[in-house]
């Protein structure tokens, strides 16, 4: 799993009892049980943290910087990070760690991007004209391309921005830019593979490009997966995980899940790819909203997946993220908030977000690993022997009347039960009975009720309504409109916050966006001729017909 930065907050997992002063015994100091081979590595501020297979945990060692990703080794016996410099691509130092001492070794590079070449580490030289290879023992070597990787579609000077983007067990991928006027489109990239003794060939063909930010290579070494984030501005980009065998002709890139929970999710034409990671031959994916001032992040758009080939299976709602591991391991990472928005930890960024992470093993009890922790990863070895565990199908729910108005506070009272009763009668499939209740409705009402008129009223009162001056309309979205965005400043429209109610009546309503690329996301509003008023009329509630 990977993630661009990482929380800033530390829980601690080993208690030692202090001294005491009095004459009571002292309490024995509590110890963590005897720890396995390393499974799991996770990162909670600065702080990387190990867990064995069983749960036990151990903090392994500070970091001095914030890097874009860490990277386990083949065997699992290392951890390899490199520093970023603010305001730039590039870093100057790589540090290895070891997985079960925490020793760490430094070796200065001026050089961008990282990734595993077999056991040894690969990175891209400053001048771009080959790979720089850092050995188990750290000695460094260099490897000078056999054949530029620039190509007549790449941007001038392409060779010096290039950086490897994913490892592999024979080759690693290294990203070059493409030219912005012949792609077509900004932040494009081409993907070339460079073996060991320099031979470089074209993954991409036929000025294909990729939006590429990040890569991570499969457990077996054959395979990539990359963030590919196609961006038309802060607020306006829809990210996903394509996946390439190097042997493969073409990326495998299907359209995204079109089932009930990606549905409910509601995220369209803009969602973040807050996690991912390799299980077995697929790969593991969360997806959420577009945060950071932009989209709202409620919890329920959480929707994580397990995708082999084309195939989508869901695995759960609600997650930041989850990972697979051997003999049935299973990480997740939950946001503390269950209902409310979920903050960002940092304004600027879309993908910052941390958890308390769980891990369940066949067998025993959940354990808590960690608070506040926003990068975890199981070693390749796990990862490729993990099996997915897919989310229970929940039955099909029975349709009824909302319960609860477009802000969640419980309906109760005469107009409610007015609406129960329409609610009856429209399920009758008695025309008669739906329109005894509709003595106030005007002759478009009634025009519009002999049309199938007990579906649509059916249909309108699932929604969540607002109750206003005594009067109830459903949906709330038909009397003032939502934006899905909680940023602020110029860019934030002046409407109502979209509410869960209000997400979850656009989905069930089908309510077309209003968009304005001005404003960081869609609005919807309901047409008044698509809605119900129930309202009280000197005292007695009656149904009104439509706004």
């Amino acid at each position: 799993m990977t993630n661009r930065t990482l929380a800033s907050a530390l829980v601690p997992l080993l208690l030692i009892a202090s001294a005491c002063t009095s004459s009571a015994p002292e309490p024995e100091p509590t110890r963590v049980a005897s720890f396995g081979e390393p499974a799991l590595v996770f990162r909670v501020g600065q702080t990387l943290h190990v867990s064995d297979g069983d749960g036990n945990v151990k903090e392994l060692l500070m970091m001095d910087s914030d890097p874009e990703q860490v990277l386990w080794s083949p065997d699992g016996a290392r951890l390899a990070w490199a520093n970023t410099r603010e305001g730039e691509s590039g870093s100057d130092t790589v540090y290895v760690a070891d997985a079960t001492t925490g020793a760490v070794r430094s070796h200065p590079c001026p050089c961008r991007g990282l990734g595993f070449l077999g056991d040894d580490l690969a990175t891209v030289s400053a001048d771009g004209t080959g790979l720089i290879l850092i050995s188990t023992q750290g000695d460094l070597s260099r490897v000078t391309f056999r054949k530029p990787i620039t190509t007549r579609n790449t941007a001038e000077g392409a060779a010096m921005s290039a950086r490897v983007v994913a490892g592999g067990r024979d080759r690693v991928v290294v990203q070059v830019p493409l030219d912005e006027a012949k792609a077509g489109i900004r932040a494009q990239s081409t993907l070339m593979s460079v073996d060991r003794a320099g031979g470089v060939t074209e993954l991409l063909h036929n000025q294909e490009g990729a939006a590429v930010w990040e890569g991570l290579g499969s457990p077996t070494g054959d395979r990539i997966a990359w963030l590919d984030m196609p961006s038309s501005g802060a607020c306006w980009h829809s990210q996903r995980i394509v996946d390439l065998g190097y042997a493969d002709a073409r990326p495998t890139d299907p359209a995204m899940p079109t089932d009930d929970p990606f549905r409910r999710a509601h995220l369209p034409a803009q969602q973040t790819v807050l996690s991912y990671s390799w299980a077995g031959a697929g790969v593991v994916q969360t997806f959420g909203p577009v945060g950071a001032g932009c989209q709202v992040m409620y919890p329920f758009r959480l929707v994580s997946y397990y995708r082999q080939g084309s195939t989508w299976t869901h695995l759960a709602t609600g997650l930041l993220g989850i990972a697979f591991g051997a003999d049935g391991r299973t990480a997740r990472l939950a946001p503390a908030a269950t209902e409310g928005p979920i903050e960002s930890l940092d304004p600027d960024d879309t993908r910052r977000y941390a958890g308390r992470l769980v891990l369940s093993v066949p067998g025993a009890s959940d354990r808590t690993l960690a608070e506040n922790v926003e990068f975890f990863a199981f070693t390749p070895a796990q990862a490729a022997a993990a099996r997915i565990t897919p989310a229970s199908t929940p039955p099909t729910p029975v349709a009824e009347p909302a319960g609860t108005d477009e802000r969640g506070a419980q309906l109760s009272g005469p107009l409610y039960d007015l609406v129960l009763k329409v609610w009856t009668a429209a399920g009758s499939g008695d025309p008669a009975a739906l329109n005894a209740l509709c003595t106030n409705c005007d002759v478009a009402t009634r025009t519009w009720l002999a049309n199938d008129g007990g579906a649509k009223v059916r249909r309108l009162l699932t929604s969540h309504p607002r109750f206003l001056d005594d009067k109830l309309t459903y949906p709330g979205l038909a009397v003032e409109p939502c934006a899905d965005a909680t940023g602020g400043g110029d860019t934030t429209p002046s409407v109502q916050t979209c509410t869960p109610e209000h997400l979850a009546d656009v989905v069930t309503l089908s309510i077309e966006p209003e968009v304005d690329l001005d404003y960081p996301a869609y609005g919807y509003r309901q047409p008044a001729a698509e809605s119900l008023v129930f309202r009280l009329e000197g005292g007695s509630p009656v149904w009104a017909g439509r706004a």
